[in-house]
């Protein structure tokens, strides 16, 4: 630790060591006893400054955003010195409609929308695309031609084709002591002590275990829409899971199947107008029979840790990571891009992103990906001037894409956010339907009583203005009760029943009052200490 500013001499007693071991150490030392591999798990998160970010204080909130400043996401680890040096333009808020070629059927550009939903053309001798495995084939696709009209890069027939994902199981070990697992940043501990595809198990392929802390009140409430305990359940279950929960994530290993695909959707249209994409997806039973054989090692993982009780989701209805749909291959016959990320069609495109991937593995492939898009960075750099150059037009037609969805673009270019007026009746409303979602029980006060119609929705209108328009609609006057409309909502109008449970929970559990009556102390920083 010498020499590192958080940890000056003389600075008093030694800080608190980091405070999800408590959590972490005990389903080690489970994993001891059963004699399985745990490990520290890899993350890209400083615990000390460095390059301009700050170091890891635990808040456990990396899937939300890192308001620390310290996950290293491509705007802290890439852009910010890019653009600052002007080396590069970045304009966000962008939408490609097709990829441009020329007669000689070369990449040649690009026609983009801005927010305003304004069409411009960018021309370029070498197109390379980075949208991932679903971005990407809808880009080639929706690019289709007179030459081309199965989409670009497509003389395989594979665009698009072989989509797999890392689908994913949840266990979760719910204790009886307090181990204040809301902190710590996610996956602090991996399990490779199944990684390696064995036959005899039933199954071919492979999983990794990332252990994680059980969140806080709003994470452990809202797990994702339609998956919220209300009602007089709801105080029960947080006083269960609050601090006692750990998490063992699995993510498996996905075989390749021509019939798992993205296309172009006949009638669904995003907001610029542009066909949206349609995912064709059927879990494999090698698959089903993985995470059913992995999810029981796992409980016995949290047996030998002394869990109280055992849950587990074993097939989650999400998944993680995308691959496979521009696969990489020697013969343009059965691949899209060579093994370089270049098409075998249009040697002046590459792709640089998951769909290049032939199979998936149990882990997780950014390290992969990133790996890959440097040697293809590398490739074209050292062979620039055999890459062919397209012919240049003075002219380049415009598609329409149908109406484009109304931003307002403030001067520094940011979407501007309009204060947000509830009036009195909406505020009524939402103290009435929140009570209903969370009503008052022994010491724990209704939201109406902390203020969730008052300056507790002002706060979560400020912070989501994503949220307002939906919750407009669940704040519409009507004649059904409480109890009958929210079920309504569920039924008729999900994501306004979804922004009133986010507005509901997350001003309820942002009140110092509730908080206070919890013993959650909120996302305060600890830092990392690592020789801990």
């Amino acid at each position: 630790l010498e020499g590192n500013p958080a940890y000056p001499p003389g600075a008093g007693p030694p800080l608190p060591p980091l405070a999800f071991s408590k959590a972490c150490m005990r389903v080690a030392r489970g994993h001891a006893k059963l004699g399985w591999h745990w490990w520290p798990d890899s993350n890209a998160i400083p615990s000390i400054p460095y390059e301009g970010r700050r170091p890891c204080v635990q808040r456990g909130t990396c899937y939300s955003g890192c308001n620390e400043g310290a996950k290293a996401s491509p705007d802290l680890t890439h852009w910010r010195s890019l653009v600052d040096s002007g080396a590069v333009r970045l304009i966000s808020g962008a939408r490609v409609r097709r990829l441009i070629v020329d007669a000689n059927g070369l990449a040649a550009g690009a026609e983009w929308y801005d927010p305003d939903g304004i069409g411009h053309v960018q021309e370029a001798d070498l197109v390379v695309l980075a949208a991932n495995a679903i971005g990407t084939p809808r880009l080639l696709l929706a690019s289709a031609d007179e030459r081309n009209p199965d989409g670009l890069a497509n003389s395989s027939g594979l665009v698009g084709r072989n989509l797999m994902l890392h689908t994913w199981a949840l266990v979760t070990g719910i204790f009886d002591e307090p181990l204040e697992s809301w902190r710590g940043h996610r996956s602090s501990v991996g399990c490779m002590q199944f990684y390696e595809s064995d036959e005899s198990r039933g199954f071919v392929g492979t999983s990794k275990w990332h252990l994680e802390p059980g969140a806080g009140p709003l994470g452990l409430m809202l797990p994702a829409p339609g998956f919220g305990v209300w009602g007089e359940e709801h105080h029960a279950r947080l006083a269960e899971r609050l601090g006692h929960v750990i998490d063992w994530g699995i993510t498996g290993d996905d075989l390749p199947s021509e019939a798992n695909r993205v296309v172009l959707s006949d009638t669904l249209r995003d907001s610029s107008g542009f066909a949206a994409p349609k995912l064709l997806y059927r879990v494999n039973d090698n698959t089903k029979r993985m995470f059913e054989w992995q999810v029981e090692r796992a409980r016995e993982s949290f047996a030998a840790a002394g869990a109280a009780r055992i849950e587990a989701l074993t097939l989650a209805p999400v998944g993680t990571h995308l691959y496979g749909t521009a696969r990489m291959g020697d013969d343009p016959r059965t691949s899209v891009v060579n093994r370089w990320g270049v098409s075998h069609d249009i040697p002046n495109l590459a792709i640089v992103d998951g769909s290049v991937f032939v199979t998936t593995g149990g882990v997780n492939p950014t390290c992969t990906i990133t790996a890959l898009a440097a040697r293809t960075a590398d490739h074209l750099a050292q062979h620039r001037a055999e890459v062919p150059r397209p012919a240049r037009r003075s002219t380049i037609a415009l598609t329409s894409p149908g109406k484009a969805k109304a931003y307002s673009i403030a001067e520094d270019g940011k979407a501007a956010v309009t204060p947000v007026d509830f009036d009195a009746s909406e505020r009524e409303r939402l103290a009435a339907l929140a009570d209903a979602l969370i009503p008052p029980m022994h010491d724990r006060p209704a939201p109406s009583k902390v203020g969730i119609g008052e300056n507790l929705l002002d706060r979560v209108a400020t912070a989501r203005p994503d949220l307002v328009a939906g919750l407009r609609r669940a704040l519409r006057p009507g004649s059904a009760g409480v109890a009958d409309w929210l079920q309504e909502l569920a039924e008729t109008d999900a994501d306004a029943r979804h922004a009133l449970e986010v507005a509901v929970a997350g001003g309820y559990y942002i009140s110092s009052e509730v908080r206070a009556l919890l013993g959650y102390p909120g996302d305060d920083p600890v830092p990392v200490r690592p020789d801990a």
